[in-house]
């Protein structure tokens, strides 16, 4: 364990030889009753990917971070996750690397797969194509399938006209208590 940035959260750091070891850490993540908040700080590989499979059957993890992280493997891994969560939940995507055009559209799946628990999504630069960007395409999904949606922060997405039409009938249609869209003007 060590201590993280000043943020107060202990986190679990491993060397790139370690990695082996992701795969048992999603294990007792997965039988953990305690966690309340799960940070990923790291390039999770295909051959690593078990750290987000094994986590799924974890019950009490409120909110789940992505940091830097490749988006690909962690929501296709962390769908049964999301399947089978039944307690309120935030996802906060920071500065995650979107490597393929379909990384979007896992996480769109991923996020219908959330049903009545992901209470907030955080959008924080993500790092793609400036093509790939379906900011349309996530309010869209989040209104069709996360009503209970409170909170809602689109850091940096640059919204334009349309997603600004697609985010009024969001928030008239959802439960949204908290809007922030800092760096989008």
């Amino acid at each position: 364990k060590s201590r993280y940035g000043g943020h107060g959260a202990d986190c679990y750091s491993m060397k790139d030889d370690d990695a082996g070891d992701l795969g048992w850490l999603g294990y007792f993540i997965g039988k953990n009753t305690q966690v309340k908040v799960l940070r990923i700080m790291c390039q999770v590989k295909e051959e690593e990917s078990s750290l987000c499979k094994e986590m799924a059957g974890n019950q009490s993890i409120q909110k789940i971070e992505f940091v830097g992280t490749y988006g690909s493997l962690a929501f296709e891994q962390l769908i049964p996750f999301f399947k089978r969560k039944e307690s309120p939940l935030h996802l906060s995507l920071i500065n995650t690397h979107f490597r393929d055009p379909r990384d979007l559209s896992r996480l769109m799946e991923a996020m219908q797969h959330c049903g009545k628990s992901l209470l907030g999504l955080e959008l924080h630069q993500p790092i793609m194509a400036r093509d790939w960007r379906d900011v349309d395409g996530i309010l869209g999904t989040l209104q069709a399938h996360n009503p209970q949606l409170q909170e809602l922060r689109l850091y940096r997405m640059e919204i334009g006209l349309a997603e600004c039409r697609k985010l009024s009938d969001l928030i008239c249609r959802s439960c949204l208590l908290k809007l922030d869209l800092e760096g989008n003007l």
